[in-house]
């Protein structure tokens, strides 16, 4: 069976992600929402951006603290491999 994660900053598309994931699963897909943002509390997602930021090996604030959002970006993608595995698991 297919699988699809829709990934992103729902801080700033918190509108717009919700809805391709929809989109997805209208096509019989199952998808998970992984939130990023930043700047947000957005709970509609299926892995929030504080679990996320879990698997950072800096820890949390090295990703949360940083008000420059480029450096954020690099610094969740350094734990974007163990996150997808972990998605990949918790969709089966």
């Amino acid at each position: 069976m297919a699988k699809a994660s829709v990934v992103g900053a729902c801080d700033t598309k918190g509108e717009e992600l919700p809805y391709v994931k929809w989109l997805i699963e209208a096509a019989g897909i199952a998808t998970a929402l992984i939130e990023l943002g930043t700047k947000s509390d957005f709970r509609g997602a299926d892995v929030i951006s504080q679990e996320v930021v879990s698997y950072h090996p800096d820890g949390a604030n090295a990703v949360l603290r940083s008000t420059d959002r480029g450096q954020a970006v690099v610094r969740w993608r350094r734990r974007s491999r163990a996150l997808s595995r972990r998605v990949a698991i918790s969709a089966e």
